[in-house]
């Protein structure tokens, strides 16, 4: 993503051996997904997807137990 500043998160895998990882904030209207193995400092593979496109298909998502 450059030098510039962003946010990032990082959520373990089911499998134990992989991170993915969340890149954006700041302003952007992109978010960049990676994916990586778990103890390495970046991912091995970044693609960047729309940030609205992205909150609104998991908005639209059902996770978790439905709600009453």
């Amino acid at each position: 993503m450059g030098e510039e500043a962003f946010d990032e998160a990082r959520l373990d895998c089911a499998d134990g051996e992989h991170v993915l990882y969340v890149r954006g904030g700041y302003q952007r209207d992109e978010v960049h997904i990676g994916i990586g193995r778990y103890g390495e400092d970046a991912p091995y593979v970044l693609v960047e997807v729309d940030g609205k496109a992205l909150k609104r298909v998991l908005r639209n998502m059902v996770i978790g137990k439905a709600r009453t």
